[in-house]
């Protein structure tokens, strides 16, 4: 037994040697690739040390940048906002060590499409420390390009993919978004003239987001905020010399509480848009979408309820077809008949649609609430197949959804005798198909 044990002991032991020995040899190994791709690296000291850079792009335009505060900025030769996506793309591909050392001295640069038209990095620190790459031209295969490190005058070959975001104008280092930096909570404003009529939204503390025209009415903020969304994180294609014409079919003012107007201008020249930002450099050409969101109907942003949800209703009253009927909330919540629950939904959950005012029926019916120091009245119809409201105060009317309607005119049926919804048609019936006595399931 002490014998086996001792035997066990010993082959424990060369388990244990043989895995420390395949660990350090794979520590050895990798210690030794990482050690070999840094002698193959584009510079010679760490691009966490980065501070600004030259880009010459394809367009043989050039661009300077500079790191303020964690943030790149366009610096030269004008000032502007710089793509943080594309800056961090393009110096992460100069992380990749070349794979090829083709010559360490090159006599014709133009050979290697490295000339002094070729696209060129040159990158500095805080130190003073400056490197240049140049990206020349593919190899006869097409799957790498040479790069010359002006460090050394060393002609190196690269894999092609890894360098695409070399391959680009100087214009893709620069942010294309035009009002990206606002949010509609920074927003206390919004202004804008258009060829299909005027649209004035404004905030105000107790109401929130108030129409001002076309006509006077409660928003949605929700719907508000999609549209308004859409409009904020809209990004051009291109940068454009473009300047305003005299006569712009749209304007965009947006108000803000503790800071200068932003104003933007939106034009088409054929069939491109373009929208100029008051301020900027340059215009941005636009996708053609976004012309289109400057004509948002202003019905689709109004508020498609009659009392907020967080209203507490305490008092209603319902009248039509020579009946009427009251009740009041119980201590507990609830509704004296469970029908005036439905009744209650119709003034506080959100409606099918808004609609265009029309003329009102003789056979409406008219709901009076109490919800706190707040009274109203509104009055509501059916009309072929859906409920409509004409909410207390406001120049539009609201259209229930088919469920929502068929509850309602049910429960209006129970508490006044108002005739029962329309049932449904059943569904058309289909010709039985008949099967071949000789096919089995």
């Amino acid at each position: 037994m002490k014998r086996l044990w001792s035997m066990n002991l010993v082959l424990l032991a060369i388990v244990l040697a043989g895995g420390y020995f395949l660990i350090w040899q794979d520590k050895q190994e990798r210690a030794k690739k990482e050690q070999e791709e840094a002698s193959r690296s584009l510079l010679s000291w760490p691009l966490s040390e980065v501070t600004g850079f030259r880009f010459r792009g394809e367009d043989r335009k050039t661009l300077q940048l500079a790191k303020k505060e964690s943030a790149w900025q366009v610096v030269d030769p004008l000032q502007a906002k710089a793509n943080a996506v594309a800056v961090d793309q393009l110096l992460n591909a100069l992380k990749k060590p070349y794979d090829r050392l083709i010559t360490r001295s090159a006599e014709q640069l133009a050979d290697f499409g490295l000339d002094e038209k070729a696209i060129r990095v040159e990158v500095t620190d805080d130190k003073g420390r400056h490197e240049a790459i140049r990206v020349g031209g593919e190899n006869t295969s097409g799957t790498s390009r040479y790069l010359l490190l002006e460090a050394t005058g060393s002609v190196v070959l690269i894999a092609k993919q890894p360098l695409t975001p070399l391959l680009q104008k100087s214009d893709g280092l620069r942010d294309k978004s035009l009002l990206a930096d606002l949010s509609m909570a920074g927003l206390q404003a919004i202004h804008l003239t258009r060829p299909s009529g005027e649209l004035h939204l404004v905030h105000r503390d107790k109401e929130g987001w108030r129409m001002e025209s076309p006509f006077q009415d409660a928003t949605e903020e929700s719907r508000l905020k999609g549209w308004l969304d859409m409009v904020l994180m809209a990004s051009g294609t291109a940068f454009v010399p473009n300047t305003p014409p005299a006569t712009v079919p749209y304007r965009l003012r947006l108000e803000r509480p503790s800071a200068p107007a932003v104003e933007v201008v939106i034009w088409k020249e054929q069939d491109k848009v373009m929208a100029f930002r008051y301020g900027q450099p340059d215009a941005l050409q636009m996708p053609s979408y976004f012309a289109e969101d400057m004509e948002k109907a202003p019905f689709d942003l109004l508020s498609l309820r009659v009392l907020s949800e967080s209203k507490s209703l305490s008092h209603l009253k319902l009248e039509g077809a020579d009946k009427s009927v009251e009740a009041l909330r119980k201590s507990d919540g609830t509704w004296p008949d469970a029908a005036w629950a439905s009744v209650e939904e119709a003034l506080t959950r959100v409606a099918h649609k808004v609609e265009t005012p029309g003329e009102i029926p003789s056979s409406a019916w008219k709901l009076q609430f109490q919800a706190g120091e707040e009274s109203g009245s509104l009055t509501g119809w059916w009309d072929t197949d859906r409920i409509v409201l004409a909410p207390p105060g406001r120049p539009v009317h609201l259209a229930l959804s088919p469920k929502q309607s068929t509850a309602l005119q049910e429960s209006l049926h129970h508490l006044i005798g108002l005739p029962a919804p329309p049932k449904e048609a059943p569904p058309a019936k289909t010709a039985e198909t008949v099967k071949h006595p000789g096919i089995k399931e």
